[in-house]
């Protein structure tokens, strides 16, 4: 993760990967400001989801991801509904694609009769669908138009739609907090990039590898499939292709995160017009003071035609761009509602210290309990400190009674067993209890620990809040990546049975399978005898 922030590389647990990659990075940063940080359960639609609540003592905002409950409920439905984002985009004036909104009243042939008039290319959203669900883009005929109009109706569901056309540029996410734009990224296409010496379809799976490691892209895999080789095919290319090297390759013309779609950040590109369009279209909606504004920016043309208005913005574009510095978003966020905790000294020792997210997400969503409360950053300022111990110090015991010292002196960290027989112990706390907990270990001896020397060190790398021992080292890494290994073999055998089963359907259905089958009866005949 290169492109990602310092003070989140590494922490993020797979269980925030994704949208929750957005509630890991506010909570944290509000957590590090030291504002009160509190996760609890509530159930929607018989599913249990996890919210959380940050609070100083002046307020508490309740989150839902970047959600906060304190923008009005007006703003958010709007937000929700296409058509009431482009009436409300018109109402202030704010240049938007031309467009008309459908519903279940109206005919296949009045939707196709209307898109007629705007002229081609086309794109068609449904209502009230998100996350670029069900968008059909770059319908450049007729055939295209009635074929999308009656798939999304008449198979997918979608009764109510809007039809517009599509403009030209980039697909830019802007970032509106308050009165500025605070981050930009642009969508491409899923592509690879040419090493000069790996094909096409292996630099694929190397991207692939990369984006699982990536908190906001490890749910989406470019997938190669009939599509994408139809895709090559039109270009000249195919999967055994070797692109030179710097030749970037496109594999789709898509810009949805499903489709294989990726970020590159464009903040420092934009121009004084994308912005104030970006404010103006935030504040077409009272209330909604943190808002994620969808522009199609040509700057060749010097259009900017806002697309849609997201209350509740996914934040990892942004966080954890492909391409290009990544901007801390939730900074800006928590700045906006808790103004009091922009910090007046340095808290840069807090940027290493993290929650256990994990646990907390386990508990809640077991119904342990309803509600868990992170202990909050000592306000002193924090030590990180590493302690290597040799002697007779494995297998005697030394590492509980390591434990128990750490935890009654407030620290965080771990203790390890190593495979040159010492022992690891990293702690993060205040001065005084670094010192003492120092002072301890190097007098403790007892007839089975035996403490010969200890060498001392500053620590850098980041600290999980809480103290906890683990295995030897490397030995708990070694299984998770055995395991995910398995995992992944797993999927691709999967992957591969439905291609069979698929292409062996196929070949049933086809007429030269009926017409072969008393053949085949005469031969299963033949070798039963």
């Amino acid at each position: 993760m290169e492109n990602s922030l310092s003070h989140l590389q590494k922490i993020v647990p797979e269980s925030a990967y994704g949208a929750n990659a957005t509630m890991f990075s506010m909570a944290l940063e509000g957590w590090r400001r030291g504002l009160k940080l509190k996760f609890f359960t509530k159930y929607v639609k018989k599913q249990v989801k996890i919210r959380y609540a940050l609070s100083s003592k002046e307020r508490e905002i309740i989150f839902q991801l970047s959600l906060a409950e304190t923008v009005p409920k007006e703003a958010r439905k709007t937000t929700r509904s296409k058509k009431n984002t482009k009436k409300a985009l018109l109402d202030s004036n704010v240049p938007t694609p031309k467009g008309e909104s459908f519903d279940k009243n109206n005919t296949d042939e009045e939707i196709i009769s209307y898109a007629k008039t705007l002229g081609y290319p086309l794109v068609i959203k449904p209502t009230n669908a998100s996350l670029g669900i069900g968008v059909v883009t770059g319908i450049h005929d007729e055939e295209t138009l009635v074929d999308s109009v009656k798939d999304l109706r008449n198979n997918k569901g979608y009764k109510e739609m809007i039809v517009e056309q599509q403009v030209t540029g980039d697909d830019t996410r802007l970032f509106v907090v308050g009165d500025q734009v605070c981050s930009a990224f642009k969508r491409i296409p899923a592509n690879v990039v040419g090493d000069g010496e790996n094909t096409i379809e292996e630099l694929i799976k190397t991207k692939n590898k990369e984006r699982r490691l990536n908190p906001h892209l490890s749910k989406s895999q470019i997938k190669i499939d009939k599509k994408l080789k139809g895709y090559l095919d039109k270009r000249g290319f195919s999967l055994k292709t070797i692109p030179e090297k710097g030749e970037r390759i496109f594999l789709n013309e898509s810009t949805i995160a499903s489709a294989g779609a990726e970020t590159v950040e464009v903040t420092n590109d934009l121009t004084p017009e994308s912005k104030k369009i970006a404010v103006a279209a935030a504040k077409s909606l009272t209330g909604l003071v943190v808002c994620g504004v969808d522009i199609m920016i040509d700057k060749k043309k010097g259009t900017n035609y806002v697309l849609e208005l997201n209350s509740r913005p996914n934040l990892g574009g942004s966080l954890f761009p492909a391409e290009g510095e990544a901007k801390n978003i939730s900074k800006y966020i928590i700045d906006y509602y808790f103004p009091e905790s922009i910090p007046d000294k340095d808290i840069s020792d807090h940027n290493n210290l993290y929650f256990d997210y994990e646990s907390i997400e386990k508990i809640l969503k077991r119904g342990v309990v309803k509600e868990a409360i992170v202990p909050s950053i000592p306000e002193d300022g924090l030590v990180f400190k590493q302690f290597k111990v040799f002697g007779k110090v494995q297998g005697v015991g030394f590492r509980n009674w390591v434990y128990k010292q750490a935890i009654g002196r407030k620290l965080n960290g771990y203790v390890q067993n190593l495979k040159d027989k010492s022992v690891l112990i990293v702690v993060a706390g205040s001065q005084k209890n670094v010192d003492q907990f120092s002072e301890v270990v190097l007098k403790h001896n007892t007839k089975k620990i035996k403490v010969e020397k200890v060498t001392e060190e500053e620590w850098l790398e980041p600290v999980k809040m809480g103290f906890e021992i683990i295995g030897k080292s490397g030995h708990t890494k070694s299984l998770k990546n055995k395991l995910n290994k398995e995992r992944m073999k797993n999927k691709e055998l999967t992957n591969e049975l439905e291609r069979t089963t698929k292409q062996l359907k196929k070949i049933k259905q086809s007429r030269s399978w009926k017409y072969t089958f008393p053949m085949r009866k005469i031969v299963r005949l033949i070798n039963h005898k």
